[in-house]
């Protein structure tokens, strides 16, 4: 059992949304910006975000004396929880007893986030105390990343108007037509082949990965029975502690080409049952992703357009996208947790 002496934790509230906090603890391009204490460089940042993977990342301080460290994933929740192991691998001043890192991440509301970090497994309340400092001017040093990460036109996560209120970004990469007075398509494509955007459609580990829509809703219920007549169960929970159902079934599965699906949101807000048709069309090592939905009426049409139902959407897209870009190793290694 860890000694509480030598337990370190860290709270702090970010004004930014969970899944940029969680990018900037993941990603090398976010990282090389804030991961060290204040006046030092970050000189690398190298990960292989999966359960069992390898990170890596060096600093200088302003002596001149360089620090690594290093330490192996060993949960990856995105993006609510990441748990990895740490040891100094060049430092001077610290002894190599290899800690623990719990960074749990909690949506404050639709443009904050609460922060615990907690450390366990230090050899003496010295080494505890000097890596509170550490990580505090780290810390300092995310805040300001996030703020600068915000304003800059590139972030594609929720952001807020001049009045300081809640909105969407523009969907850059989805196409929206109205091919019927009851219909809506969506077109998208990614830089993945075929069978590997068919699988993230239809596998549950996968699609509670992406398809959560905007910052702070998570997809807590995803049940596929993925044959015709096979049923499909979503249920989100929402910033306010609210949640959003949704129910259908399965009216044809042609892997990995087309699907056809009904869906019945509870609350009702889309004017009763829809069907959903989605055809995944291979362009060599790309895919065009096809969605038509088909409404019960014009009325019922127009609502779901006047909505940031193609906001959310690409919001998810946008994920998926990143989880496409993985190496395929750990892309499929994700799918099982």
């Amino acid at each position: 059992m860890m000694s509480t002496e030598t337990r370190l934790i860290i709270q702090r509230t970010f004004d930014a949304p969970p899944e940029l906090v969680w990018r900037a603890w993941t990603e090398r391009e976010h990282l090389l910006h804030w991961l060290c204490p204040k006046d030092f460089e970050v000189l690398f940042a190298d990960v292989d975000l999966r359960s069992g993977g390898a990170w890596r990342s060096g600093m200088r301080a302003p002596d001149g004396n360089e620090y690594i460290a290093c330490g192996t994933y060993r949960e990856v929740r995105e993006p609510h929880r990441l748990v990895f192991t740490h040891t100094w691998e060049k430092n001077v001043l610290e002894p190599h007893a290899e800690t623990i890192v719990t960074v749990t991440l909690k949506s404050v509301n639709a443009a904050q986030t609460e922060m615990t970090f907690e450390q366990v497994g230090f050899a003496t309340i010295d080494s505890r105390d000097s890596h509170r400092g550490g990580w505090s001017e780290a810390f300092d040093n995310l805040q300001a990343h996030l703020a600068r990460a915000i304003k800059s036109p590139s972030h594609s996560s929720s952001t807020t108007d001049n009045d300081g209120r809640f909105s969407m970004p523009k969907p850059e990469k989805v196409n929206v037509a109205t091919p019927s007075d009851h219909e809506i398509q969506i077109t998208r494509e990614f830089d993945a082949p075929r069978e590997r955007v068919f699988e993230a459609w239809t596998t549950p580990s996968i699609l509670k990965k992406w398809m959560f829509g905007p910052d702070g809703h998570s997809l807590e219920t995803c049940e596929i029975d993925l044959r015709v007549g096979g049923k499909l169960r979503y249920v989100w929970h929402l910033p306010d502690g609210g949640e959003m159902g949704l129910s259908g079934e399965f009216r044809e599965v042609n892997p990995p080409e087309r699907l056809v699906h009904t869906e019945l949101f509870d609350p009702d807000w889309a004017g009763g049952e829809t069907k959903v048709t989605t055809a995944f069309t291979a362009q060599a090592d790309r895919t065009r992703v096809d969605i038509i939905v088909r409404y019960n009426s014009r009325d019922a049409r127009e609502t779901a357009l006047q909505s940031p139902m193609a906001e959310g959407m690409e919001m998810g897209f946008a994920r998926l996208e990143r989880l496409l870009g993985a190496k395929v190793s750990t892309y499929v290694l994700d799918a099982g947790l």
